[in-house]
């Protein structure tokens, strides 16, 4: 990840774009038996590398409890 921001870096260089503009991004996963808490500390970990908004994933359809464990982890309302 920290290539990736590098690049990012360089590539605004490039074009005169301050790095802070670009809103970063990750797209991931919350998966059906991960506990609440293990995926708020997988977001913290994000969040101190520079990511600002995850797009959180599942392997099924959202339901109620889905939203209700997400909820928890503080990742949505609740």
């Amino acid at each position: 990840m920290k290539r990736n921001r590098a690049g990012l870096g360089q590539d605004c260089e490039q074009v005169d774009r301050p790095v802070d503009t670009i809103e970063k991004t990750i797209s991931t996963r919350f998966d059906a038996t991960e506990p609440a808490d293990q995926f708020a500390e997988r977001l913290e970990r994000l969040a101190a590398l520079g990511i600002e908004h995850a797009v959180v994933i599942t392997s099924g359809p959202w339901t109620e409890d889905t939203v209700t464990r997400l909820a928890a982890a503080g990742g949505g309302p609740g």
